[in-house]
């Protein structure tokens, strides 16, 4: 027996977890039996809870895997009731809250945007209490300083870096900023950008201009990355020494399109959520494009690909068609996706704004290697902790027949290999699925 083998690019598998395409509301609820109002920011806690800015329901979403189902509450704000006050559950009022994030310590931080204000969410005895932590509801000026002294101007990114640091991008006050927790005290500091100063330019702290900064995300190594909507472009910014540095990654200053490639050769259309997984990979929902797109560090460029829906006619600037079709990369469909977060073992959770859902992805297993030993064949494939997954076989492709081989396998770690036996075969053919 000989063997051979052809490898495939990572593709991700899109479902809808959470919400009923085409459906407004607010109801709590399995899976599409739960609504939603063009929710935005989305984050996950360690344990794989989801969490939704349910943006005009003004409220705090939690989606819960439970058994096999995804179960969705409201744990903060009262439905289409809009506010600003303080307090625990439906008795704590948001105003339009577009950003959401979660601490190593599952503390949520939103960016509370009608507010201009950043709250703060802790389980306290089995009960989710809010506070303002900075910033004042009716004061939209983006100014530094402590606690409410503090100020936004309709802020909608929001992240958290392993040092309980808090970065926000300050949409309308067109400026990066940062909390620093200072024993009671939370400081505001301006790192990039200046407020009430838009525009487009790369450069250091105050100098460097920013358009429409809506997504935020941090590297563990500090690095900050920042979907500029309002310039159709992806900026970095590099801490060095006591200065920040602001650089363009990928897109052109002000241009509108569709277009995969390396550095600024890659376009996109207004792209707002922004995340990074822990191979420092960053992901994009590109709104006004309709798709989810993928930012790898080859050398020291950075190469744009689509990794869910594809545009009609790549020949000329096509934004993918608007829908709601779960698949795989291409023949998954979006209508203008707006949050989007990575779980450290590769799941992608993104908030379908427009089609008032939640939807997950998960790698496609790719086989890594097979081996020979003795009469055994190796067959070793990527994966995701947690997940199950069946190796199969067939011994002709064409009408292919597959049979399992073996039980399932459940991964613990992001290799899993398994030893099969030919028998009297004189070849065979290996795919490997997910099983729900």
């Amino acid at each position: 027996m000989s063997l051979s083998m052809s490898v495939r690019a990572q593709v991700f598998d899109w479902m809808t977890i959470a919400g009923s395409i085409g459906t407004i509301g607010a109801s709590d609820g399995i899976s599409t039996n739960a609504l939603f109002a063009n929710p935005q920011g989305i984050a996950v806690d360690s344990g794989g809870n989801v969490f939704v800015a349910d943006q005009d329901n003004s409220v705090i979403r939690k989606i819960s895997l439970v058994s096999s189902n995804w179960q969705v509450e409201t744990i903060a704000g009262s439905p289409g009731i809009a506010g600003a006050s303080d307090g625990t559950g439906g008795a704590a009022l948001f105003n339009n809250p577009q950003g959401i994030a979660v601490d190593s310590s599952g503390n949520m931080f939103v960016a509370d945007t009608a507010n201009s204000t950043i709250r703060k969410i802790s389980s306290v005895g089995g009960n989710w209490m809010v506070t303002t932590i900075a910033g004042q509801s009716g004061v939209n000026i983006s100014r530094d300083g402590t606690n409410s002294n503090a100020g936004f101007k309709y802020p909608c990114g929001i992240t958290t870096d392993a040092s309980g640091n808090i970065y926000v991008a300050d949409t309308q006050g067109f400026s990066i900023r940062k909390l620093i927790h200072s024993g009671s005290d939370w400081v505001v500091t301006t790192l990039a950008g200046k407020a009430n100063s838009s525009g487009y330019k790369d450069g250091s702290n105050s100098v460097a201009r920013f358009q429409a900064p809506f997504g935020i995300a941090v590297q563990a190594n500090g690095t900050i990355f920042i979907s500029d909507g309002g310039s159709c472009n992806i900026r970095k910014i590099s801490n060095s020494g006591t200065n920040w540095v602001v650089t363009t990654i990928a897109g052109a200053n002000g241009i509108y399109s569709f277009v995969d490639g390396t550095n600024t050769a890659a376009l996109f259309n207004f792209p707002q959520g922004i995340a990074t997984d822990v191979a420092g990979n960053l992901y994009v929902a590109d709104t006004g494009n309709n798709t989810i797109r993928k930012l790898s560090l080859q050398g020291t460029n950075w190469v744009t690909t689509t990794v869910a829906a594809e545009s009609e006619d790549p020949s000329v600037f096509s934004p993918a068609v608007s829908g709601g079709d779960d698949g795989v990369a291409g023949a998954a469909h979006f209508n203008r996706p707006t949050g989007i977060c990575l779980t450290t073992n590769g799941l992608i959770f993104v908030s379908d704004t427009f089609n008032y859902t939640v939807r997950q992805a998960y790698p496609m297993p790719v086989i890594q290697y097979v081996s020979l030993a003795g009469s055994q064949v190796n067959v070793s494939w990527s994966a995701v902790s947690g997940l199950n997954y069946q190796l199969q076989y067939t011994t002709a492709l064409n009408p292919a027949a597959w049979t399992n081989s073996g039980a399932t396998q459940q991964a613990t770690n992001s290799i899993l290999t398994f030893a099969d036996t030919p028998g009297g075969d004189t070849q065979r053919f290996y795919r490997v699925s997910v099983v729900p």
